[in-house]
């Protein structure tokens, strides 16, 4: 029996630092996306053959501790291909020493296991197709216009078409162009990543004329929010948005009047938490050094100190100056010959006249909700007002009644995933999506119906 004791004794001795380890806990933090980098929520995130796990919240964030040991991760979401992420036991151990380990993970989109939706009665039409040519953006012109920025054989184009996809003009430009933009006074832009120019149409051919840097661009033309006959609406915002101002400047007589002030009240919060972090930070004897190191291989994270608690405030820091970074979305719009503000802070549609008085102030709560992606849509004829509401890359849109601030409509892009450049002229929504059920790797026009 002494020997039986012995031997017991010997043998936890051999193992009880793997048996120590592996009682004690590491947080492993990371983010979820999509492959446009968009966050993707509810997505599963369990170690594996255990019920132990998490699910990402509406920005794609999860935290879960694991063991000090090897662990498996599954990750599984209906909409996307499931995939598994190893941690070894020599991370974990690095882990426990240097703070949270930091995982970002790119999901791929479950295009095999999707239902195929059938096109009945013509509801769903590609709106311009061309085998040979690649579309890479398109605006609404006109009535029944369609310009289109192509690739093709290497090079790029500008070609108009109408709704019979006659083509109507066509001009090569400069290949650095990425991009389509049209203001809300109706010109169109080309954007590269340094510079914009404007599109004009004379005789058949594009001419591109105005060229301007683009951070001239985003600090001018983007600002403008809408134009009347004797006025322009822009927008300016503070330091870290702390406040939002809207103007109206007479073009008439060159006269600028503030139309509406927005105060951003979260930013306050945001900035005396950053303050106490630093001070946090002080105590951990740390300094006040709030940047993180992370690799390019392996998107994990590299910390700077062995200070586990020091390397959690520097996360929360990072993640506070995201949010402080982001741009609240309050857009003002032209409807039914009224302005209206959408003020998502304080969760108000304000309208105005066109001249610029105030008429009237609805509350509007669709905002909290977490499957809203931040985007509002006016049709081309400034009658109707849509929200784009995307839940594991379905997409719907719901019409706003503007006179009481409630859903009055809801209509599902019916065929594609994760449709892009979503526009709506009459009685048809517009958008770029792939053909997933014919494995096509470019993107067409689609064509939906509302009714």
């Amino acid at each position: 029996m002494k020997k039986y004791k012995l031997r017991c004794l010997i043998f936890l001795s051999l193992f009880s630092p793997l048996l120590l380890l592996a009682t004690q806990k590491i947080v492993v933090t990371g983010v979820v996306l999509a492959p446009n980098k968009e966050p993707v929520a509810n997505v599963n995130i369990f170690i594996e053959k255990t019920e132990t796990g998490t699910i990402t919240n509406a920005q794609g964030w999860f935290s879960l501790e694991i063991p000090v040991q090897k662990t498996i991760l599954n990750i599984s979401h209906v909409a996307f291909v499931s995939q598994t992420i190893e941690i070894s036991q020599k991370e974990s151990e690095q882990a426990l020493q240097e703070g949270t380990f930091f995982v970002k993970i790119i999901l791929e989109p479950q295009i095999q296991t999707l239902k195929v939706v059938e096109v009945v009665d013509g509801k769903i039409q590609i709106a311009y197709n061309d085998a040979k040519k690649w579309i890479l953006d398109y605006v609404l012109i006109g009535e029944d216009e369609i310009l289109l920025l192509l690739l093709y054989k290497n090079k790029k184009y500008l070609q108009l078409i109408n709704h019979l996809h006659e083509t109507i003009a066509v001009t090569s430009v400069d290949y650095k162009y990425r991009h389509l933009y049209k203001g809300c006074s109706g010109d169109t832009y080309l954007i590269s990543n340094n510079d914009a120019c404007q599109i004009f149409l004379m005789d058949d051919q594009f001419y591109l004329v105005y060229h301007v840097a683009k951070e001239k661009f985003i600090n001018t033309i983007e600002k403008i929010m809408v134009v009347t006959s004797h006025a322009v609406y822009l927008k300016e915002t503070s330091l870290q948005n702390q406040k939002i101002d809207y103007y109206k400047i007479d073009t008439i007589n060159k006269s600028t009047t503030l139309l509406y002030t927005i105060f951003n009240q979260l930013v306050s919060e945001l900035q005396r938490e950053r303050y106490e972090l630093y001070e946090e930070l002080i105590t951990t004897g740390e300094g006040t050094d709030m940047s993180l190191n992370v690799s390019a291989s392996s998107m994990r994270e590299d910390p700077k100190s062995d200070n586990r608690k020091a390397q959690a405030i520097r996360m929360s820091f990072a993640y506070n100056e995201y949010i402080l970074s982001q741009e609240p979305y309050n857009p003002l719009f032209e409807i039914n010959n009224e302005l209206c503000l959408f003020n998502h802070i304080d969760g108000e549609l304000v309208k105005f006249s066109l001249e610029g008085e105030q008429t009237d102030k609805i509350k509007i709560n669709y905002h909290i909700d977490n499957e809203w992606n931040k985007k509002i849509i006016v049709n081309e004829e400034k009658t109707r007002c849509f929200l784009i509401f995307s839940h594991s890359g379905k997409t719907v849109l719901k019409e706003l009644n503007i006179d009481t601030g409630t859903i009055i409509q809801e209509y599902k892009i019916e065929r594609h995933i994760y449709p892009e450049k979503i526009s709506v002229r009459k009685d048809k929504i517009y958008y770029l999506a792939k053909d997933i059920y014919q494995n096509e790797d470019k993107s067409h026009i689609w064509m939906q119906y509302l009714d």
